[in-house]
């Protein structure tokens, strides 16, 4: 190998030259400047300058050398939620005015809502001087106009209207009575005029008006006008009418000719086939010209009553029974009325509010089923199936009955059995107290609160919801079924009429294999015997008196129901254990 080159070494000597006149120098700088320690401080400090210079102060963007070798630090990782509990004292540290109302107007509301006269009574004295400027529906019942006047405590001036006070009314006039109120209560029979105002204490006017007969009307609406001018209570002596300044103020009307008893056929079951158009028109069009020539003739009595300075709204409330929704079989006359007086209703309540200062509230309440005592039952015309009808419709009508007997038997067993010291089994849905109706009806007179349309009493709420909700289809499905199922329990009935009839001779008396079973009632002296005693009055066929054989066939669905029922032997009345009441059934049978 050839050896290095003369410009290698030439190249080697200067740079050791070089570095040896570096150090050199570095060595006498040194020992001539002191301060030379300080020097990389300054160079650092003087190239920070010349960065700031060249990116304007840090606005213009350099390239970092350092972040070519570093790896970048993740970022943190987001705070916690706060939790629930906290949110009601962030929201009460930050805007506590905010929290304190919302926390009083809660507590007032709950507060008021359950128990509103114990709480106007707390917070009175707290907002009495907002007294004139409180609307009149928030003020207690005592502060109200029109309500009583301080005459003594013996004169009233507001008086209440109850059309129908009959059976559950008539409680409700009573006690609409005893919360101060003036009451003038109608009713369709003019016996009843001294029986309700004998129960009364001096503040209820009855009149008679027959809401199947419109030509009552105008009679009924001169005796009101007359029955607002009298002094009450009634049996006060002197003069009969009051002073000009006590004169009656009518705020308030209760429709109430929907649940009062009729004693007309229309409550009885029959077939739309075989109505008389005559009767149609006089159960279902007088009861609506009847309700239209009231209601004419009652809005301009509310209107000027609820024209007076400070005197409150006037109601105009209707009672309708809930099972109107449900289209019942054969009970097409009263669900036709109740439609068409409801129809009515809605259009009344829409063009008053059309009108500039309406101060006419219209209200309905659908009730449901309540625990009052039956009515005294009245002598009825019942009307018979033609013969041509009855072979088609008799099994179905005594099917119907056997439901309807079932569901109108439960609230009067359950008020037969107050005074009982045993316990009693109760079928079907469980009644309510009337005292819930009567504070029903007196909050919606009192208080402009809640909607146009409400419902109280056991099974008013489904009546009202199942046939909006559910499929017409299978609402039929349940009549079929509720059919059926009292055909099984009518062939049961008939079973064991002819098992009990066979097993024991009719000279038995209380030996043998029947005696232990509960003896049938005998049927009444007086029970027609011939043709049609197998089944209700109502839905015998007029027959003649020559006819021999009864021509009312048997319900095929029950058990050998293939041939009719002889007339050669009779059966008593059969009461069908807790789902008698008013709904008796006479049966015959064929003979062994």
């Amino acid at each position: 190998m050839s050896s290095s080159s003369p410009d290698t070494d030439r190249l080697d000597q200067l740079f050791t030259q070089v570095e040896s006149t570096i150090s050199s120098t570095w060595q006498l700088i040194s020992c001539h400047s002191p301060n030379l320690h300080h020097l990389p401080q300054q160079l650092h400090q003087h190239f920070l300058e010349l960065i700031d210079r060249v990116s304007n102060q840090g606005t213009l963007p350099l390239p970092s050398f350092n972040t070519i070798t570093q790896t970048p630090a993740p970022p943190p990782p987001p705070p916690p939620p706060p939790p629930p509990a906290n949110a009601f004292n962030t929201l009460l540290h930050n805007h506590p005015y905010l929290a304190t109302a919302i926390l009083t107007s809660a507590v007032g509301g709950t507060a008021y809502y359950c128990a509103p006269h114990q709480t106007i009574q707390i917070i009175t004295p707290l907002v009495s001087p907002l007294r004139p400027y409180t609307p009149l529906c928030l003020l207690p019942t005592s502060s109200r106009p029109l309500r009583i006047t301080t005459d003594g405590g013996q004169v009233r001036k507001e008086a209440v209207l109850v059309l129908g006070a009959e059976g559950l009314l008539a409680e409700l006039a009573l006690d609409l009575e005893n919360r101060g109120f003036v009451v003038i209560a109608t009713v369709s029979d003019p016996t009843l005029v001294d029986h309700l105002e004998k129960r009364s204490r001096g503040w209820i006017k009855v009149l008679v008006l027959d809401p199947t007969e419109s030509s009552s009307v105008p009679p009924f609406l001169r005796s009101l006008s007359t029955s607002l001018s009298l002094r009450f209570p009634l049996h006060t002596s002197g003069d009969p009418f009051s002073r000009p300044s006590h004169t009656l103020a009518l705020t308030s009307v209760i429709n109430g000719l929907s649940l009062s008893p009729s004693p007309s056929p229309s409550t009885e079951l029959y077939p739309i086939e075989g109505l008389d158009v005559e009767h149609v028109r006089k159960e279902v069009g007088e009861r609506v010209q009847s309700w239209v020539k009231v209601v004419q003739g009652l809005l301009p009595v509310l209107r000027g009553a609820a024209a007076r300075p400070g005197a409150p709204e006037g109601v105009l409330l209707s009672l309708f029974p809930s099972s109107h929704h449900l289209s019942t079989p054969f009970l097409s006359l009263p669900s036709t009325t109740h439609a068409a007086l409801h129809s009515l209703l809605h259009s009344l309540r829409r063009e008053l509010n059309a009108t500039e200062g309406n101060r006419i509230r219209v209200k309905s309440l659908e009730v449901g089923v309540f625990d009052s005592p039956a009515s005294e039952a009245r002598e009825k015309e019942r009307k018979e199936l033609p013969l041509r009808l009855s072979s088609l419709y008799a099994p179905a009508l005594a099917r119907r009955s056997v439901i309807i007997s079932s569901s109108s038997s439960s609230s009067s067993a359950t008020s037969n059995a107050g005074g009982r010291t045993g316990t009693t089994r109760r079928k079907g849905r469980k009644p309510t107290h009337p005292n819930k109706l009567h504070q029903k009806v007196f909050d919606i007179l009192i208080y402009s609160r809640g909607g146009v349309s409400s419902s109280v009493g056991a099974g008013a709420l489904s009546n009202r919801l199942l046939p909006s909700y559910l499929p017409t289809t299978l609402l039929d499905f349940f009549y079929t079924l509720q059919d059926r199922l009292a055909s099984f329990y009518l062939s049961h009935l008939q079973r064991r009429r002819q098992s009990i009839t066979t097993s024991s001779p009719p000279s038995s008396t209380g030996s043998g294999s029947g005696s232990g079973r509960r003896p049938l009632p005998t049927p009444p002296p007086s029970a027609p015997q011939g043709p049609g005693q197998g089944h209700p009055e109502s839905l015998r066929p007029a027959t003649s008196p020559t006819t021999a054989t009864s021509q009312i066939p048997v319900d095929h669905f029950s058990a050998g129901g293939g041939s009719g029922y002889a007339s050669s032997e009779e059966s008593s009345i059969e009461e069908f254990g807790s789902l008698s009441g008013s709904y008796k059934f006479q049966w015959s049978i064929e003979s062994a």
